[in-house]
Parts: C-alpha cells; structure tokens; sequence
C-alpha cells in the first residue's frame, strides 16, 4: 500500500510547505524587527533635534518711522511700544530682546513696507552707519 502525502491545491507536501512557513514568518518578524530598529537607531537624533524646534519661537517685530519721529519699535516682550533715535538702536534692541533668535520683522518707512525674515543669529545685515564727511553730487 503507497501513503500518498498531503498536498495543498498547488501540489506541494503540507509538510514541506508548514516548515518552510515557520521559517517565513520567523524570517519575516526577525526582518521586521531589524528594520524598525533601524528606523528607531536613525529617527532618534533627528526626533530629539527636531523636539527643540517646537520650543522655539519666532519673534514678530514691527518698527515705524513718520519723518520727522523717532523710530517706533513694537514686540519687545518689556515693553508694547517703544523709541529709538535711530533705525540701528531700534534694531539692536529688538536682536538683543529676541536673544539673536528666529524672528520676522516689518519696517514702516514713510510708507514704505519692507518684511525681513531674520533666522537664528541674525545674518541679514538691515543697516549700515552713515558715513561722515561723504558728499553725494
């Protein structure tokens, strides 16, 4: 008498298939596993980093000039409005006021609307001192 083996609609032995399904599945969750740690090992700096960034903030300052007024500066956390003789004073307060960080300011010109974004350090240079002595024809 010939024992003829279980076999599956594809024709393979039920044994054969369920001890290489084992291996599958432990295959499969041990590749899993090894990927998700990979994820977590290189996700995990980049999480903390970016975990600061909600706690910064960046500041919104406005400064206004009507000819022939002093400089008005408004966002500074001391106070709601204040006055500078001129464009650099105004600007360094409000750079020293936001620690150097991320901040937006506009400038009100006699009219004019000029919008800075200023990220952290501050690089964009806003104004320059006059020099003396210098004449324009």
């Amino acid at each position: 008498m010939m024992f003829l083996e279980p076999r599956d609609q594809t024709g393979v032995s039920l044994a054969v298939r369920d001890r290489h399904a084992g291996r599958c599945e432990r295959g499969a969750r041990l590749l899993a596993e090894s990927v998700q740690g990979a994820i977590t090992r290189c996700l995990g700096p980049l999480k903390r980093r970016l975990s600061h960034l909600s706690d910064m903030e960046t500041r919104r300052f406005a400064v206004r000039y009507d000819a022939p007024g002093p400089w008005i500066l408004s966002g500074a956390r001391s106070a709601d409005v204040m006055q500078f003789p001129d464009l650099a004073a105004a600007l360094s307060f409000a750079r020293d006021d936001s620690g150097a960080g991320e901040a937006d300011i506009e400038l009100w010109i006699d009219g004019l609307y000029i919008f800075v974004h200023q990220s952290r350090g501050w690089p964009h240079r806003l104004c320059v001192p006059a020099k003396t002595g210098v004449h324009r024809a």
